[in-house]
């Protein structure tokens, strides 16, 4: 007496298999670029504050 499912058809298959693919390619995707970004602002950041730190070491 349960509720019998319709089974699914190969486009809808196809679909959500495609559908899953570009989900994870793109969460990696962005997730590298954020991981590099990152780093990269930081490095940034630091070298900022020596050279403001030094510069104004320089002034006193």
């Amino acid at each position: 007496m349960g509720i019998k499912l319709k089974p699914r058809s190969i486009q809808t298959n196809l679909f959500m298999i495609y559908s899953i693919m570009i989900v994870v390619v793109t969460l990696f995707l962005v997730t590298s670029f954020y991981t590099y970004e990152s780093t990269t602002v930081r490095k940034r950041t630091f070298e900022s504050f020596q050279d403001l730190s030094q510069s104004l070491s320089n002034t006193v």
